[in-house]
């Protein structure tokens, strides 16, 4: 029988999160600024929510209790995962075409985060059912979760500052009765 543990599941998160680092600091902040472009003003919303998602589900498997306690919530905080994966998956084309649509290595990146979530969450879930339960996470496994919920923080904190910033100039720059778009959205 595969034997998977709850340290597995962190390893994956960590990769996964390593991996969206760059994604995010080179692609989404540096080459496409992405937050500056009001295209893709939903997506950006989707990946602030996407990063929230992953710190809590961080802290839920930091947080599971010597019983198991608190894996439904770890569950659970993987399926709001994959819902917004899908919704990140369905806004990206409309919302990178003015950019000239979502270049090769930027698509394997998000296929590479995406297999390391959904492996993670399919270690998780093995591991709750062949073990009936999930001790809590120690030693290196905690230090890898740890490290993930530091790295998607990051993320959190330097895009949604730099998002915030960028829709409150808008917002000041175009009186609503100005702004023709506001009429056809």
């Amino acid at each position: 029988m595969l034997q998977l543990t709850v340290a597995d599941t962190a390893r994956l998160l960590l990769a996964a999160s390593t991996i969206g680092v760059v994604d995010v600091f080179w692609f989404h902040l540096h080459r496409f600024r992405l937050y500056r472009q009001e295209a893709c003003a939903r997506e950006e919303a989707v990946h602030l929510a996407s990063y929230a998602t992953f710190v809590a589900l961080g802290g839920a498997l930091l947080a599971i209790g010597p019983d198991g306690s608190g894996q439904a919530t770890v569950l659970a905080l993987f399926g709001v995962q994959l819902v917004l994966t899908a919704a990140d998956v369905l806004l990206e084309p409309r919302s990178r075409a003015p950019l000239g649509g979502l270049p090769a290595v930027e698509y394997l990146f998000h296929i590479l985060v995406t297999f390391g979530v959904g492996g993670a969450a399919a270690t998780f879930w093995w591991t709750t059912r062949s073990s009936g339960t999930v001790p809590g996470l120690d030693g290196a496994a905690r230090v890898q979760v740890v490290a993930s919920i530091a790295f998607t923080t990051a993320l959190l904190l330097v895009e949604g500052v730099l998002y915030l910033r960028a829709v409150l100039g808008r917002a000041r720059l175009v009186p609503p009765n100005l702004n023709p778009s506001a009429e056809l959205g």
